[in-house]
């Protein structure tokens, strides 16, 4: 099984910034059940959707010419637990970008639900934190065909 970490990505401007969705799946949500916290999205996977996230903005920013791999985690929060079925709204603002390296900020909101009278609550934030990425050659590790068409498939683009 291949995890996916971004289901949809909704808005990029290259080199600045991404905007993706992910949905908690049941696998996902079972994970943490022989550790007594069944029912909960594990916060390494959380802070894993934000590194394929920017590894997504490197990739569309260069012409798919590039990838990220995760260097370094920093002031990294997780404010409030996430469950089954949850729709988790990640965004990456990138704050240094210099040759081989980029630094983003990331944010994790768990997607409004509506209450018993209809009405949508706020979104919420889950996570917070600062990744830094060293960019690499895509085809060093990748298939361009391959990382193409599963950029078609979550973001829609011919």
């Amino acid at each position: 099984m291949r995890w996916r970490f971004v289901d949809r990505i909704v808005e990029i401007e290259p080199w600045a910034a991404i905007r993706c969705l992910k949905a908690v799946s049941f696998e996902e949500y079972s994970l943490l059940k022989r550790h007594g916290r069944e029912g909960v999205f594990p916060e390494s996977l959380m802070l894993e959707c934000c590194v394929e996230s920017v590894r997504w903005l490197a990739a569309v920013s260069s012409r798919f010419e590039l990838t990220s791999a995760l260097l370094e985690v920093s002031d990294f929060r997780f404010h409030r637990e996430v469950g089954m079925g949850e729709t988790l709204r990640i965004s990456a603002g990138v704050k240094r970008y210099e040759g081989e390296e980029l630094r983003a900020e990331c944010c994790v909101r768990r997607a409004g639900r509506e209450n018993p009278e209809g009405l949508k609550q706020p979104d919420e934030v889950v996570a917070t934190g600062t990744i830094v990425a060293a960019l690499s050659r895509l085809d060093d590790g990748f298939e361009r065909e391959t990382v193409e068409g599963i950029w078609r498939e979550i973001h829609g683009a011919s």
